[in-house]
């Protein structure tokens, strides 16, 4: 009987526990304030409930998706309304699953998907399902970049390409990359002169075919030097 009890008193006093954050958020005065306090508490707890306190259409929906995405929960953000797709886009990437991107009706929300996706396994493969060309570019130089691929370049566009080369060349110090930049005074102004500048190596300066660019570079290196 005294077991009972003290489960019973326990089992209170967890209640109060529980509801004692909550009664603090409502204490907060203005609806915002409310609002935040009640999302922050959900997300701590990853208790999606307590966002159904929260008045704002938009803070509730968002409340939920967080802590879904908190969760990984895909099945509770059907319940974000116009956060659905940032949910399931996020959960998507959390769980590294590329099934879930392709499930996303909404394009923004699905190139974001893949986008996060294959930044955070440095895999390609989903990169040219992306629909919008500047995010596509994005994914391609973000994975060539931490490869040093200069190959994975090439399905950039091309006004974006030499971007991509030059900062492989300079993180890698290998000229060899710069020679694929087709404008030559990004080539040898940017490129190879910022290798010899990094190397401090005036051999570098040497090979640079342009002869203003090759002094400036000497320059370059004499004053460091």
């Amino acid at each position: 009987m005294k077991y009972l009890i003290f489960l019973a008193i326990l089992a209170a006093f967890l209640i109060i526990a529980c509801k004692q954050p909550l009664a603090e958020c409502l204490e907060k005065g203005h609806d915002v304030f409310v609002a935040e306090c009640i999302a922050g508490l959900a997300i701590e707890k990853k208790d999606a409930s307590l966002c159904s306190s929260i008045a704002n259409e938009n803070i509730r929906n968002s409340c939920i998706a967080d802590v879904a995405i908190s969760k990984n929960a895909a099945s509770l953000c059907s319940q974000a309304g116009d956060s659905t797709n940032y949910c399931l886009a996020n959960v998507a990437v959390n769980m590294q699953n590329p099934e879930g991107c392709e499930q996303i009706a909404d394009a923004y929300w699905s190139d974001f998907c893949r986008l996060e996706f294959s930044k955070s396994t440095l895999n390609a493969t989903h990169c040219g399902l992306i629909g919008n060309p500047s995010s596509a570019d994005e994914c391609f130089s973000f994975i060539a970049t931490n490869q040093s691929n200069p190959k994975m370049c090439e399905n950039i566009s091309y006004s974006s390409r030499d971007k991509c080369y030059l900062a492989i060349a300079t993180n890698i110090l290998n000229v060899t990359v710069c020679n694929n930049i087709n404008n030559l005074a990004s080539r040898f102004g940017n490129c190879y002169q910022k290798i010899a500048r990094l190397s401090n190596n005036p051999e570098i300066c040497r090979q640079i075919s342009i002869a203003e660019i090759r002094e400036n570079c000497n320059e370059i290196l004499n004053q460091n030097g």
